[in-house]
């Protein structure tokens, strides 16, 4: 593949990491254009696809990226261990921890659903009004550990197009093709389902936390989500506060 290394400066790099083909150009993340290369940023374990655009990070470890990603004016992207990435199923050797739960419906709890990436509202529907059926609720969550990995130890991984500036954290975090994460404040377990076609934003101030977001949806303008999902297409925008719901 074609590398060239003067495009990378004032970097530093520690444990193993992987940059693919890199030559000059730029890539256009919809407001301003970046020139591909890596640039005053410290990346630990981390590997990057073709042609990626790292500029002023202050950390970057433990992330897996597509091609034609951009990485610039961030503080911290990074992955934990036991890394769930928004969904509710603990990892082995969370001690101690138990399976995050959307309290819906009832706002003093006792209606608590696990949710996990492609999660539908029909399922949802279902297990709330079955909730009081112990042996039907226990049934469901036990199908649900099945059918998810507990193994611990994956990255975060940003898809092809990907493109995350001005942020402060983003931790333990999925993103799908062509997402966007403009100067949020926080991105922290989130899985964020996005395709070229119907991307996904999070952006200026927005704070989310432990929630599956999906196609197409926007979460913006200083909004707050934590323990939540979003079905494709929706929005949060003006200050919304959204906790414990689904959309």
């Amino acid at each position: 593949d074609p590398f060239d290394p003067s495009l990378v400066k004032n970097c530093t790099f520690e444990g193993v990491v992987r940059i693919g083909a890199l030559e000059n150009g730029f890539l256009f993340d919809g407001e301003r254009n970046y020139r591909c290369g890596f640039t005053s940023s410290r990346i630990i374990s981390s590997d990057f696809g073709d042609y990626c655009a790292i500029h002023n990070n202050s950390m970057v470890s433990a992330v897996i990226t597509g091609n034609y990603v951009v990485f610039a004016d961030n503080n911290e992207i990074y992955t934990t261990e036991n890394a769930r990435f928004g969904n509710s199923i603990p990892k082995k050797g969370d001690t101690g921890k138990t399976p995050g739960k959307i309290n819906i419906v009832n706002e003093r709890g006792g209606r608590g659903v696990l949710f996990f990436s492609g999660l539908r509202v029909e399922d949802i529907y279902f297990w709330i009004k079955n909730i009081a059926d112990a042996g039907l609720a226990g049934k469901l969550e036990e199908f649900t550990f099945a059918s998810r990995d507990s193994e611990p130890g994956y990255y975060s991984f940003f898809d092809d197009h990907t493109a995350i500036t001005g942020t402060s954290l983003v931790r333990n975090t999925m993103t799908g093709r062509s997402s966007r994460i403009r100067r949020a404040c926080r991105v922290d377990e989130v899985t964020i389902n996005s395709t070229a076609s119907n991307p996904s934003v999070v952006r200026d101030n927005a704070i989310v936390e432990r929630g599956i977001i999906g196609e197409g949806c926007r979460i913006e303008s200083s909004s707050i989500a934590s323990d939540f999902m979003l079905a494709p297409n929706s929005s949060l925008s003006l200050g919304a506060r959204f906790i414990h719901s689904y959309l």
